[in-house]
Protein backbone atom coordinates (compact mmCIF):
# COMPACT_ATOMS: atom_id res chain seq x y z
CA UNK A 1 0.00 0.00 0.00
CA UNK A 2 1.34 3.43 -0.88
CA UNK A 3 1.79 6.22 1.65
CA UNK A 4 -1.59 7.62 2.75
CA UNK A 5 -2.79 11.06 3.74
CA UNK A 6 -4.74 11.27 7.04
CA UNK A 7 -8.20 11.19 5.39
CA UNK A 8 -7.39 8.10 3.33
CA UNK A 9 -5.78 6.47 6.32
CA UNK A 10 -8.93 6.90 8.44
CA UNK A 11 -11.04 5.50 5.61
CA UNK A 12 -8.76 2.50 5.23
CA UNK A 13 -8.89 1.77 8.94
CA UNK A 14 -12.69 1.78 8.84
CA UNK A 15 -12.87 -0.70 5.95
CA UNK A 16 -10.03 -3.11 6.71
CA UNK A 17 -9.36 -5.22 9.77
CA UNK A 18 -5.62 -4.98 9.27
CA UNK A 19 -3.85 -2.23 7.37
CA UNK A 20 -0.24 -2.74 6.31
CA UNK A 21 1.35 0.69 6.18
CA UNK A 22 4.89 1.51 5.15
CA UNK A 23 7.21 1.88 8.13
CA UNK A 24 7.95 5.47 7.18
CA UNK A 25 4.30 6.59 7.35
CA UNK A 26 4.15 9.63 9.63
CA UNK A 27 7.86 9.38 10.44
CA UNK A 28 9.41 11.28 7.53
CA UNK A 29 8.38 14.46 5.65
CA UNK A 30 5.61 13.91 3.07
CA UNK A 31 7.88 14.54 0.06
CA UNK A 32 10.39 11.96 1.27
CA UNK A 33 7.54 9.54 2.07
CA UNK A 34 6.27 9.77 -1.51
CA UNK A 35 9.75 9.14 -2.84
CA UNK A 36 10.20 6.09 -0.62
CA UNK A 37 6.79 4.76 -1.59
CA UNK A 38 7.64 5.14 -5.29
CA UNK A 39 10.90 3.26 -4.76
CA UNK A 40 9.10 0.55 -2.81
CA UNK A 41 6.67 -0.04 -5.69
CA UNK A 42 9.55 -0.16 -8.17
CA UNK A 43 11.37 -2.59 -5.92
CA UNK A 44 8.32 -4.86 -5.71
CA UNK A 45 7.72 -4.78 -9.50
CA UNK A 46 11.33 -5.69 -10.21
CA UNK A 47 10.89 -8.92 -8.26
CA UNK A 48 13.81 -8.31 -5.95
CA UNK A 49 14.10 -10.42 -2.83
CA UNK A 50 13.12 -9.00 0.53
CA UNK A 51 11.27 -5.81 1.39
CA UNK A 52 12.38 -2.33 0.34
CA UNK A 53 11.73 -1.15 3.91
CA UNK A 54 14.62 -3.36 5.02
CA UNK A 55 17.14 -1.76 2.67
CA UNK A 56 19.83 0.61 3.88
CA UNK A 57 18.25 3.49 1.93
CA UNK A 58 14.90 3.13 3.67
CA UNK A 59 16.31 2.45 7.14
CA UNK A 60 18.71 5.41 6.95
CA UNK A 61 15.90 7.76 5.82
CA UNK A 62 13.75 6.76 8.78
CA UNK A 63 16.60 6.80 11.28
CA UNK A 64 17.98 10.21 10.28
CA UNK A 65 14.59 11.92 10.26
CA UNK A 66 13.49 10.14 13.41
CA UNK A 67 16.66 11.17 15.21
CA UNK A 68 16.10 14.84 14.34
CA UNK A 69 12.47 14.73 15.46
CA UNK A 70 13.34 12.88 18.65
CA UNK A 71 16.03 15.44 19.44
CA UNK A 72 13.56 18.30 19.03
CA UNK A 73 10.98 16.42 21.09
CA UNK A 74 13.44 15.93 23.96
CA UNK A 75 14.27 19.64 23.83
CA UNK A 76 10.56 20.42 24.16
CA UNK A 77 9.94 17.72 26.75
CA UNK A 78 7.50 16.02 24.36
CA UNK A 79 7.58 12.47 25.67
CA UNK A 80 4.84 11.11 23.41
CA UNK A 81 6.64 12.22 20.23
CA UNK A 82 9.89 10.67 21.44
CA UNK A 83 8.02 7.48 22.26
CA UNK A 84 6.67 7.36 18.70
CA UNK A 85 10.01 8.04 17.04
CA UNK A 86 12.00 5.61 19.17
CA UNK A 87 9.37 2.90 19.56
CA UNK A 88 9.26 3.36 23.33
CA UNK A 89 5.82 2.64 24.76
CA UNK A 90 4.28 4.69 27.54
CA UNK A 91 5.08 1.95 30.03
CA UNK A 92 8.74 2.00 29.03
CA UNK A 93 9.40 5.74 29.14
CA UNK A 94 11.50 5.55 32.29
CA UNK A 95 13.95 3.14 30.64
CA UNK A 96 14.09 5.34 27.57
CA UNK A 97 15.49 8.33 29.51
CA UNK A 98 13.00 10.61 27.77
CA UNK A 99 11.76 12.36 30.89
CA UNK A 100 15.14 12.61 32.57
CA UNK A 101 16.85 14.06 29.48
CA UNK A 102 14.05 16.60 29.08
CA UNK A 103 14.41 17.56 32.76
CA UNK A 104 18.18 17.86 32.42
CA UNK A 105 17.80 20.11 29.38
CA UNK A 106 15.50 22.41 31.35
CA UNK A 107 18.42 22.97 33.73
CA UNK A 108 21.03 23.43 31.00
CA UNK A 109 19.20 25.67 28.57
CA UNK A 110 19.42 29.01 30.38
CA UNK A 111 22.38 31.28 29.59
CA UNK A 112 24.10 32.37 32.78
CA UNK A 113 23.16 29.21 34.66
CA UNK A 114 25.79 27.93 37.10
CA UNK A 115 25.57 24.21 37.77
CA UNK A 116 27.71 22.67 40.49
CA UNK A 117 27.88 18.90 40.12
CA UNK A 118 28.30 17.17 43.46
CA UNK A 119 28.47 13.60 44.70
CA UNK A 120 30.90 11.12 46.14
CA UNK A 121 34.01 9.86 44.37
CA UNK A 122 33.18 7.74 41.29
CA UNK A 123 29.49 8.64 41.47
CA UNK A 124 29.15 10.01 37.95
CA UNK A 125 29.89 13.74 38.16
CA UNK A 126 32.18 13.61 35.13
CA UNK A 127 29.77 11.45 33.13
CA UNK A 128 26.82 13.73 33.88
CA UNK A 129 28.96 16.76 33.03
CA UNK A 130 29.89 15.39 29.63
CA UNK A 131 26.29 14.27 29.08
CA UNK A 132 25.33 17.90 29.64
CA UNK A 133 27.78 18.91 26.90
CA UNK A 134 26.43 16.24 24.54
CA UNK A 135 22.85 17.37 25.12
CA UNK A 136 23.61 21.08 24.71
CA UNK A 137 25.59 20.48 21.53
CA UNK A 138 22.56 18.81 19.95
CA UNK A 139 20.21 21.70 20.74
CA UNK A 140 22.44 24.76 20.33
CA UNK A 141 23.80 25.70 16.92
CA UNK A 142 27.48 26.66 16.73
CA UNK A 143 28.14 25.84 20.38
CA UNK A 144 31.65 26.49 21.70
CA UNK A 145 32.69 24.01 24.39
CA UNK A 146 35.37 25.21 26.79
CA UNK A 147 37.05 23.05 29.40
CA UNK A 148 40.14 22.20 31.41
CA UNK A 149 40.20 18.50 30.52
CA UNK A 150 43.00 17.80 27.99
CA UNK A 151 41.52 17.38 24.50
CA UNK A 152 43.68 14.32 23.88
CA UNK A 153 41.83 12.53 26.69
CA UNK A 154 38.39 13.09 25.11
CA UNK A 155 36.57 11.45 22.19
CA UNK A 156 33.44 13.43 21.25
CA UNK A 157 31.46 14.63 18.24
CA UNK A 158 31.95 18.24 19.38
CA UNK A 159 35.74 18.03 19.75
CA UNK A 160 36.37 20.32 16.74
CA UNK A 161 34.56 23.07 18.66
CA UNK A 162 36.41 22.44 21.93
CA UNK A 163 38.83 24.92 23.47
CA UNK A 164 41.16 23.52 26.10
CA UNK A 165 42.19 26.03 28.76
CA UNK A 166 45.08 25.61 31.19
CA UNK A 167 44.57 28.62 33.44
CA UNK A 168 41.92 31.07 34.55
CA UNK A 169 43.54 33.67 32.28
CA UNK A 170 43.15 31.31 29.32
CA UNK A 171 39.47 30.90 30.20
CA UNK A 172 38.95 34.65 30.34
CA UNK A 173 40.62 35.10 26.95
CA UNK A 174 38.40 32.47 25.32
CA UNK A 175 35.24 34.03 26.78
CA UNK A 176 36.23 37.43 25.41
CA UNK A 177 37.27 36.23 21.93
CA UNK A 178 33.72 35.50 20.76
CA UNK A 179 31.45 37.29 23.24
CA UNK A 180 28.17 36.63 21.40
CA UNK A 181 28.72 32.94 20.68
CA UNK A 182 26.89 30.43 22.89
CA UNK A 183 29.25 28.55 25.15
CA UNK A 184 29.27 25.75 27.66
CA UNK A 185 32.16 25.79 30.12
CA UNK A 186 33.06 22.52 31.87
CA UNK A 187 35.50 22.85 34.77
CA UNK A 188 36.61 19.52 36.21
CA UNK A 189 37.86 19.28 39.81
CA UNK A 190 36.74 22.86 40.48
CA UNK A 191 37.90 23.50 44.01
CA UNK A 192 39.54 26.21 46.05
CA UNK A 193 41.10 23.51 48.23
CA UNK A 194 44.05 23.46 45.83
CA UNK A 195 44.79 27.09 46.71
CA UNK A 196 44.15 26.92 50.45
CA UNK A 197 47.15 27.70 52.59
CA UNK A 198 48.77 29.77 49.88
CA UNK A 199 49.22 33.51 49.69
CA UNK A 200 46.94 33.58 46.63
CA UNK A 201 43.88 31.91 48.22
CA UNK A 202 41.91 35.16 48.59
CA UNK A 203 42.72 36.25 45.03
CA UNK A 204 41.69 32.85 43.69
CA UNK A 205 38.31 33.13 45.41
CA UNK A 206 37.77 36.54 43.90
CA UNK A 207 38.80 35.35 40.45
CA UNK A 208 36.41 32.39 40.55
CA UNK A 209 33.53 34.77 41.19
CA UNK A 210 34.71 37.24 38.56
CA UNK A 211 35.13 34.66 35.81
CA UNK A 212 31.69 33.20 36.51
CA UNK A 213 30.03 36.60 36.22
CA UNK A 214 31.94 37.24 32.99
CA UNK A 215 30.81 33.87 31.59
CA UNK A 216 27.17 34.79 32.17
CA UNK A 217 27.66 38.05 30.28
CA UNK A 218 29.37 36.18 27.44
CA UNK A 219 26.45 33.80 26.78
CA UNK A 220 27.81 30.81 28.68
CA UNK A 221 26.50 28.09 30.93
CA UNK A 222 29.02 26.84 33.48
CA UNK A 223 29.33 23.30 34.79
CA UNK A 224 31.60 22.95 37.82
CA UNK A 225 32.57 19.41 38.86
CA UNK A 226 33.09 19.96 42.56
CA UNK A 227 36.10 18.44 44.33
CA UNK A 228 34.20 18.20 47.61
CA UNK A 229 31.03 16.13 47.85
CA UNK A 230 28.99 19.01 49.31
CA UNK A 231 30.21 21.51 46.72
CA UNK A 232 31.51 23.88 49.40
CA UNK A 233 34.97 23.98 47.77
CA UNK A 234 33.49 26.30 45.16
CA UNK A 235 33.80 30.02 45.92
CA UNK A 236 31.11 31.58 48.13
CA UNK A 237 30.56 34.32 45.51
CA UNK A 238 29.55 31.62 43.05
CA UNK A 239 27.44 29.57 45.46
CA UNK A 240 25.32 32.57 46.37
CA UNK A 241 24.58 33.73 42.84
CA UNK A 242 20.86 33.61 41.96
CA UNK A 243 21.40 31.27 38.99
CA UNK A 244 23.52 28.78 40.93
CA UNK A 245 22.10 25.27 41.43
CA UNK A 246 23.49 21.98 42.64
CA UNK A 247 23.05 18.77 40.68
CA UNK A 248 23.77 15.85 42.96
CA UNK A 249 24.85 12.63 41.25
CA UNK A 250 24.86 9.03 42.39
CA UNK A 251 25.69 5.83 40.56
CA UNK A 252 22.96 3.25 40.05
CA UNK A 253 24.28 -0.32 39.85
CA UNK A 254 22.73 -3.36 38.22
CA UNK A 255 22.39 -6.74 39.90
CA UNK A 256 25.97 -7.63 38.99
CA UNK A 257 27.34 -4.48 40.55
CA UNK A 258 28.07 -2.73 37.26
CA UNK A 259 27.27 0.92 36.61
CA UNK A 260 23.95 1.06 34.78
CA UNK A 261 22.93 4.73 35.00
CA UNK A 262 23.21 7.84 37.13
CA UNK A 263 20.56 9.26 39.45
CA UNK A 264 20.46 13.07 39.42
CA UNK A 265 18.77 15.33 41.94
CA UNK A 266 18.44 19.09 41.47
CA UNK A 267 19.01 21.13 44.61
CA UNK A 268 18.71 24.86 45.29
CA UNK A 269 22.00 26.49 46.15
CA UNK A 270 25.15 24.58 47.08
CA UNK A 271 26.21 22.95 50.33
CA UNK A 272 24.80 20.67 52.99
CA UNK A 273 21.79 22.93 53.60
CA UNK A 274 20.72 22.92 49.93
CA UNK A 275 17.13 21.77 49.50
CA UNK A 276 15.95 19.30 46.89
CA UNK A 277 13.95 21.00 44.13
CA UNK A 278 13.17 17.97 42.01
CA UNK A 279 14.39 14.53 41.06
CA UNK A 280 15.53 14.48 37.43
CA UNK A 281 15.42 10.70 37.34
CA UNK A 282 18.14 8.40 36.08
CA UNK A 283 20.44 9.60 33.32
CA UNK A 284 22.31 7.40 30.82
CA UNK A 285 26.00 7.28 30.08
CA UNK A 286 27.33 10.15 27.98
CA UNK A 287 28.05 9.68 24.28
CA UNK A 288 31.39 11.33 24.93
CA UNK A 289 34.19 8.97 25.88
CA UNK A 290 36.98 10.10 28.16
CA UNK A 291 39.86 8.64 30.10
CA UNK A 292 38.64 8.37 33.71
CA UNK A 293 42.13 8.97 35.08
CA UNK A 294 42.71 12.11 33.02
CA UNK A 295 44.13 14.96 35.08
CA UNK A 296 42.45 18.31 34.43
CA UNK A 297 44.36 21.58 34.44
CA UNK A 298 43.99 23.34 37.77
CA UNK A 299 42.36 26.68 37.04
CA UNK A 300 41.98 27.82 40.64
CA UNK A 301 45.40 27.20 42.19
CA UNK A 302 47.48 24.08 42.51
Amino acid sequence: MSDLDPAKLREALRTEDEVELPEWTGRVPSELARNLSWRARAWEKSGKDGAFASTARARDAIAITGSKRATKAIAAGNASQVAFETGITDNDLDTGYVKSLAEFWKVLRYVGRIIVLTGGTNNGKTNVGFLGVDLTERFVDDLLVVGNVPAEKISARWLDDYREVESIDDLEDVLEEQPERRKLVLVDDASLDHAEGTSQSHQVRERMGEITRLAAKRHAVMLFLAHREDGMGVAKHLREMPDSVQLHCKRVLDEDGHVEEYAAELRSGVGEDAETVRDLGNLPEADTEYEPDAVAHQLFGG
